[in-house]
Order: structure tokens, then sequence, then C-alpha cells
């Protein structure tokens, strides 16, 4: 709970979520069983940092609801997606945060890669598109667009193509990423445990039901 809250802390801070009781973010799909919670922990057990993926399903994601169109086109290519969502740095711990973001991103890369995707997508602050070139090679799929999710803020649609990243990121972001790599067992990690999932589907007032959920194209649709 404590990831989801962080993101919270974060996101009211920077204009994304508006003020809530509940003062957490989380969303139904991330009680599927291809959605995993990243995170990273300082040495005295605090987290850093957070992020989640969520593995491409029939109920669609947060982010095709402004680019529904060029995440559709992937999957029409043949693409295995995944999306990256409530990626949230702490500046705490003793750690710099590109550090923590570097650490955290690494692992989840390592871990998309077991996981067979071809693709990673995710919603960038235009701002902080140019370091997300720089590190990971992510391109944009369409122009910056008010992303509603984050209360209207500027976005843009970002991939990372998986299948090319590691000929494509420069020598030496490709050795921090691609060498010394964990072990098998760590990526193992099992979904979230349907109880803590109902609890915060309860704590935060959406459905635990994940098919409850209105796909972003037929949202279009009947708009």
């Amino acid at each position: 709970m404590e990831a989801f809250e962080l993101v919270y802390s974060a996101y009211v801070a920077k204009g994304y979520v508006r003020p809530h009781p509940a003062r957490m973010v989380y969303q139904p799909v991330f009680g599927l069983a291809s959605s995993r919670t990243m995170v990273a922990r300082a040495a005295g057990g605090d987290i850093v940092g957070t992020l989640s993926i969520v593995g491409d399903n029939p109920f669609g994601s947060q982010l095709e609801t402004a680019y529904y169109d060029e995440i559709e086109l992937l999957r029409m290519g043949g693409r295995k997606l995944a999306e990256i969502t409530c990626l949230t740095i702490e500046n705490a711990g003793g750690f710099r945060p590109m550090e923590v973001f570097v650490a955290l991103t690494r692992f989840t890369i390592q871990y998309a890669l077991r996981q067979d995707y071809d693709d990673l997508v995710m919603a960038v602050h235009p701002r902080h598109y140019r370091a997300y070139w720089r590190l990971l090679r992510a391109v944009p799929l369409g122009p910056p667009r008010a992303y509603e999710v984050a209360e209207g803020n500027p976005s843009i649609c970002c991939r990372i193509d998986l299948t090319n990243l590691q000929r494509n990121m420069a020598p030496e972001m490709s050795r921090r990423y691609f060498s010394g790599v964990w072990q098998e067992s760590q990526f193992r990690v099992p979904p979230i445990n349907p109880i803590d999932h109902q609890y915060c589907c309860n704590r935060t007032g959406v459905s635990p039901d994940v098919a409850a959920r209105t796909s972003p194209a037929a949202a279009r649709d009947a708009a």
C-alpha cells in the first residue's frame, strides 16, 4: 500500500491528481495477473521509488483514453505491449533520484524482457521527454496532448522498443541496463494478493471487478 500512497503524494504535489480522502492512487487493472508493482527501497526499508507495469489486456489502459489509435496500431502490428504507469521517485534515503530511476527501470526492463513484451508504452510529460530518449530511447507515438487522467496536464505517448533496445542504447547505458542481471528467481514475484486488491479498491472507491471497467474503445465509440 505504501507504494500507492507514495504515488498519491507525488502526483498531488505535481497537480496530476486531485486531493482525495483515500490518499492513494490505485487502478483496478493492477489486480490483473499480468500486472506488477515494482518498488525500490532504501537500506532502512523505506520505499524511494515505484512504478507499475500492466500487461496488455481486454479492458484497456488509461493511456488509451488519449492515445487509443496509436496503441491499437501497435497491436495490429502484432506487438506484445505493456504499459508503465505511476512512476514515482522519492528524493530520500541518501540516493540521488537518477540512481533510483535507473535501478527501478533496469529491473522493470529485465522483467519485461522475460515476459516477452515487445514494447513498453507510457505517458511522459513533455519536459521529461528528452531524458527518456537519452536513457531508454523512448520515441513519441503522437504529438503532446492534454491527458485527462492527469488532470489535463500535457503528455506525450512514448514507446520503448524492447526488441532493439540494447543495440540502440548509448554504450554506457547499455552496460548499466544489461550487465549483471538478477537471478531468475527474483523475477518470479506473484501479482497483488486478491485481499490487498479488494482493500485498495474499497479504499479508493473503485470496483474490484476489472471486467466492470469500460474499455477505451467502447468509451470512445459511445462519445
